[in-house]
């Protein structure tokens, strides 16, 4: 085992090791992981956590540090604890396969240590899409959700480098979440290589059926199953708390200052939403060369690691 002395240090999981995962859906984000984890539900011998981006290996950690921009939100995401991680697979029965889906699992550098030390087994699962491609799909996700300000995708990358010094969270990382081989190179240094599957974004649109049917078999499931693809999926997940007594109750004033503040943020996200609908929504072939020359090295390193041709990344 290659561990890294810098990891924390990690005391004994107090729950059952049983009803752990035993496989996860590490990344990457905006490369299809939302319709996989969905997919992969419908079959009779997977469970998966009800919760995507449950965040734990992230959290339990204490080494995330958000300075920028939505803080709170960044820092309070998914689970950050044992009994939390624990009940998201208290429904376990029979099924074969137990996961969990979290592409930021895939960038964090510690991450890939911290999941070996609680579930060394585990099978680890990557979906990568061109990452130019995924930078820019991920760049106007945040300006449709009014999080990213009103500049260009250009404009955006030249200032990442000084947004990542300022400790902006990483989904104002555009390029840097695409260095895809620094990324499993981690995993691949810790994890025996039968463990870790890499499927393309692209073999979910153009060869699905047999993207399953390989998934199936990693996971040691029938592959004989078809999921129901034409189901429309809600890309993002939220825990709501009640007012009926619940964790998170809340009084008569914190209701009304909280519908309030909703009624606020939702008139700017439709104002963002007006504005950048308006514009081209659809990568242009400049910023595609402006782009590509920072991936360049790194698909060329990953095409030998994962086995896999990658020059149609490289097509302008």
């Amino acid at each position: 085992m290659i561990f890294d002395k810098n990891l924390p240090i990690v005391e004994s999981s107090p729950v059952r090791k049983d009803i752990l995962p035993n496989f996860l859906i590490v990344g990457a984000a905006k490369s299809g992981t939302t319709s996989i984890h969905s997919y992969l539900n419908q079959h009779p011998e997977i469970y998966m956590s009800p919760l995507k981006e449950t965040e734990f290996f992230i959290n339990i950690s204490n080494k995330l540090v958000v300075e920028g921009p939505n803080t709170e939100i960044a820092l309070s995401k998914g689970v950050h604890s044992f009994d939390e991680y624990h009940k998201l697979f208290e429904d376990v029965k029979n099924e074969i396969a137990i996961g969990e889906t979290t592409p930021g699992y895939l960038y964090h550098p510690w991450v890939a240590g911290t999941i070996h030390e609680y579930i060394p087994d585990c099978k680890i699962i990557v979906i990568l899409r061109n990452p130019v491609d995924r930078a820019f799909s991920h760049f106007k996700m945040l300006q449709r959700m009014g999080i990213e300000s009103d500049i260009s995708f250009i404009e955006a990358i030249r200032l990442e480098e000084k947004r990542v010094s300022e400790n902006w969270g990483i989904g104002f990382h555009y390029t840097r979440r695409g260095f895809y081989y620094t990324q499993l190179k981690r995993y691949f240094d810790i994890f025996d290589k039968d463990q870790i599957q890499v499927f393309l974004f692209d073999d979910l649109k153009n060869k699905e059926s047999q993207l399953f049917i390989n998934l199936f078999d990693f996971l040691g499931v029938d592959n004989s199953f078809v999921p129901n693809t034409s189901i429309k999926l809600n890309t993002s997940d939220e825990k709501k708390m009640g007012l009926d007594g619940s964790p998170g109750r809340k009084s008569a004033k914190q209701v009304v200052r909280q519908v309030l503040e909703k009624i606020n943020l939702v008139e700017k996200k439709t104002k963002n939403l007006e504005k950048n609908l308006a514009k081209n929504n659809s990568l242009t072939k400049d910023e595609r060369e402006y782009v590509l020359p920072i991936f360049k090295q790194e698909i060329s390193l990953l095409e030998n690691l994962i086995h896999k041709d990658l020059s149609f990344w490289l097509k302008q």
